[in-house]
């Protein structure tokens, strides 16, 4: 290329370096200078025979360095993605923009192939987009929404700067535009969820729909929460066939009478009679303020009703057990419900499966970023059997990768499970070795800044665990 622009000048076309998996430093800092562009190929990325092979014939050192887009960006060279097409299964460029940034396999695994030249999220946009115009000479024209540009652009189903890095690859596009005009929409998809994160306890519920009908999995714990969560589903327009509760903890059930008074058609259901027994059992229990007596009383509307109480919810007759262990959702859709779990975080717990949208809904055995709760009747035991069965779930979804949706805290990849797991580790450790419950506290808030709910949860677990 340099004896190119030597002879010839420099015509403003870009020379391109395909399959820029080696190059050397010093060659790194002369493509700009020489108008060169490097193509990679991040859909080769992550660990694979092929990669564990070449990792073999090179060595550990130079594998560092392999597709060292990295140290492109840095020396200033314009980088644009090849496809590698038909090498690879799919052109589709957001497993490319995802593999940019993680170096990994799409939806996140154990290793990383090059780790140290892994990008951010924007400059991964900016290769397909604004580097790829300049490439194509019509940085003038397109790559960028301005005032100006052709109006050529997509609508997609997810904010790729607001999800795990690892969920990039299931961007789904909507919309297409040429020059202002749609050329294309997406039909609606069969099934979809959304997220009402509430602010008491950092708790979850789940709303899914399919444009017939809807159905909820948890309810809040309390009611303003509770009601803000009934005018999300009201808004979407759809009746709400079921109302689905995963286990018996308050933070995830007492939203049940208001949700019945609001959607009356609605069946409260649950996974077993179990799960059943312990919702009518923990309501009664936290009425009385729980083992810590920090639980508010619950709304009268949820007391058992009795002949004390005739306005109390009818927990007998409007909870209903499923007959099987899928729930299907009216309008297409189902939802594959597990219950054979030990005795852990609760005494039963429901985790759902949506193959449709290819979604694992942990309940409480998932924490995302939120301290665990592991108070009142948890025991060491019951932890270590947690651990134990975050461990068979992980193996169990393992081959199909699905979105993680944690009973608290945001939703995110299968890390999670790696993570809290690490967090169960460190817990136990501290709470064995704690002369106090203040240096429990200050230990476990070291090890996890910015965990929400470390004057709740973290508080009165370490109450007990450590004595006083």
């Amino acid at each position: 290329i340099a004896a190119a622009r030597a002879a010839n000048g420099f015509s403003g076309l870009m020379h391109t370096v395909g399959h820029s998996t080696f190059v050397a430093p010093a060659d790194l800092a002369r493509a700009r200078a020489i108008g060169a562009t490097f193509e990679v190929s991040p859909y080769l990325w992550g660990p694979s025979p092929i990669n564990d092979a070449i990792t073999a014939a090179v060595g550990p050192e130079l594998i560092k360095r392999v597709w060292p887009v990295r140290e492109m960006i840095d020396a200033g060279a314009l980088v644009v993605p090849g496809s590698d097409w038909s090498v690879v299964p799919s052109v589709n460029p957001w497993i490319g923009i995802e593999t940019l940034v993680t170096r990994q396999t799409p939806g996140g695994g154990a290793g990383k192939f090059g780790g140290a030249e892994a990008i951010t999220l924007a400059e991964a946009m900016d290769l397909f987009t604004v580097n790829a115009a300049r490439q194509e000479r019509q940085a003038d024209r397109i790559g960028r929404l301005e005032p100006g540009m052709l109006a050529d652009f997509i609508v997609v189903d997810q904010n790729p700067y607001e999800i795990p890095v690892s969920q990039v690859h299931r961007t789904t596009v909507e919309m297409s535009f040429i020059g202002g005009v749609k050329v294309f929409e997406a039909p609606p998809p069969r099934v979809k969820v959304e997220v009402y994160q509430g602010g008491f306890a950092s708790v979850n519920s789940f709303l899914f729909s399919n444009g017939t009908s809807a159905v909820v999995l948890d309810v809040q714990r309390k009611a303003a929460e509770a009601r803000k969560f009934a005018d999300l589903v009201k808004a979407r327009g759809l009746p709400l066939t079921h109302i689905l509760i995963s286990h018996g903890h308050t933070d995830h059930f007492t939203g049940m009478a208001l949700f019945h008074r609001e959607f009356p058609a609605a069946r409260i259901v649950v996974a077993t009679e179990a799960i059943k027994r312990d919702i009518k059992e923990y309501a009664i229990y936290m009425d009385q303020g729980g083992a810590t007596r920090a639980e508010p009383a619950l709304d009268p509307a949820l007391r058992p009703k009795s002949a004390e109480n005739p306005d109390g919810f009818d927990y007998e007759n409007l909870i209903e057990v499923l007959p099987g262990n899928t729930l299907t959702i009216p309008g297409g859709g189902t939802l594959e419900l597990t219950t054979d779990y030990r005795v852990a975080e609760a005494p039963h717990m429901t985790t759902v499966y949506s193959p449709e949208l290819n979604a694992l809904f942990l309940a409480d055995f998932g924490y995302n970023r939120v301290h665990l709760w592991m108070g009142d009747d948890i025991t060491l035991d019951r932890v270590a059997v947690w651990r134990s069965e975050l461990a068979q779930i992980k193996a169990r979804y393992a081959t199909r990768r699905p979105a993680i949706y944690p009973g608290h805290g945001a939703p995110t990849d299968q890390s999670l499970f790696s993570t809290t797991m690490r967090y169960i580790d460190d817990y136990v450790r501290i709470v064995k070795s704690a002369t106090s419950r203040a240096e429990a506290m200050r230990r476990m808030t070291a090890a996890y800044p910015g965990y929400r709910e470390a004057d709740f949860f973290l508080k009165y677990s370490v109450e007990n665990h450590v004595k006083p």
